[in-house]
């Protein structure tokens, strides 16, 4: 837990087959992430984001290579942090993707009020 948040805690190793809510929470996370991910691929097509989910495949490497990374992308990520040609997203980008991310927290389309 946070600090300052007094409550117990009990690691459940395997947790996703042995208890229900924590195999709910991943499917939870999971689904919403490929979501993100098909949303994001809509603003940033040439980077196959509704294809590989995100996760570091070749042509996902080959096109930070190619077109530089976008806000969602780590800098941490081993292909990124110690490269010295990258620069950071421009606090528009950086607006805009949390701007998705916001709109599918909440079941709206960016640019719409009507929900999925």
């Amino acid at each position: 837990p946070p600090s300052g948040v007094d409550l117990a805690v009990e690691p459940i190793k395997g947790g996703d087959s042995k208890v229900y809510c924590i195999a709910a929470a991943s499917i939870i996370a999971k689904v919403t992430r490929d979501r993100l991910m098909h949303l994001y691929d809509a603003e940033w097509p040439v980077y196959g984001l509704a294809g590989h989910k995100g996760y570091p495949t070749a042509s996902h490497i080959a096109a930070i290579s190619k077109h530089g990374p976008i806000p969602i992308h780590r800098l941490t990520f081993a292909p990124l942090k110690t490269r010295t040609d990258i620069k950071k997203p421009a606090a528009a980008a950086i607006k805009r993707a949390e701007a998705i991310a916001a709109s599918a927290a909440l079941g709206v389309r960016p640019g719409s009020s009507e929900a999925d």
